[in-house]
C-alpha cells in the first residue's frame, strides 16, 4: 500500500526536503517515544506478517481439501479444481473437438478439460497427451491380487535424468525434470 506522501515526493529536491524534515522530526523525540514507536512497529509487522501467513495457509488446505478429482474429457488425468475449465464452450466451438474428447467421465454433472488440452483444442490441433493418442494407462490385470504396495515394489522403474557439471565448484547437479518410465 503506497502512502499518500509518497505520491507528493517525485522529484529529488522534494524527496531530500522530506528526508530532512524527518530528520528533524525524529531527533526531537526522547528516547522513551522512540522505544514505544519501534515497539508498536515492530508489533504492528509481527501481527500483519502472521495474519498474512495463517490466511495464505488456510486458502492452501481450502484449495487443496478437495483434492484432484476432476478428470479431464481429453487427457483422462486427474486435476484440481483451479487447473480445469468446463468443456461445454469448447463442444461448441467446433465439431472436430467432439472426437477429441471421450464422454465416460463425469464429475458434479459437469464435463472438465485441463487448461494444457483446452490451449491444444482451441487451435484445432489434437493436445499430445491425449487419450486419442492411444496414452492410457493399460488395465490391471485380474490374476494380480496384490495391495497398492506390492505393486509399486513389482513395478521396473527406470530413471532418466540428465546430470550436469555446474560452472563453479564443478560439482553434478540434476538439470531438468526427472522421468520415471516404467
Amino acid at each position: 500500500m503506497q502512502r499518500a506522501y509518497r505520491k507528493k515526493i517525485s522529484s529529488p529536491e522534494q524527496r531530500a526536503k522530506h528526508n530532512q524534515y524527518q530528520k528533524t522530526y525524529r531527533s526531537k523525540m526522547t528516547s522513551n517515544q522512540k522505544a514505544k514507536c519501534n515497539e508498536k512497529l515492530k508489533e504492528y509487522r509481527l501481527q500483519k506478517n502472521l495474519i498474512s501467513v495463517e490466511s495464505a495457509i488456510s486458502q492452501f488446505h481450502d484449495m487443496a481439501a478437495e483434492g484432484p478429482v476432476y478428470i479431464c474429457f481429453c487427457c483422462d488425468q486427474l486435476w484440481y479444481k483451479k487447473a480445469v475449465l468446463s468443456s461445454e464452450k469448447l463442444k461448441n466451438l467446433s465439431p472436430v473437438i467432439q472426437e477429441y474428447l471421450d464422454t465416460r467421465r463425469l464429475h458434479g454433472n459437469a464435463e472438465w478439460v485441463c487448461k494444457t488440452c483446452h490451449g491444444h483444442l482451441v487451435k484445432n490441433k489434437i493436445p499430445p497427451c491425449a487419450v486419442v493418442n492411444g496414452l492410457v494407462f493399460p488395465q490391471k490385470p485380474n490374476f494380480f491380487d496384490l495391495n497398492e504396495l506390492e505393486c509399486r515394489l513389482l513395478a521396473p522403474r527406470i530413471a532418466f535424468q540428465k546430470l550436469m557439471q555446474a560452472p563453479r565448484g564443478k560439482q553434478l547437479k540434476i538439470h531438468g525434470n526427472i522421468e520415471c518410465s516404467c
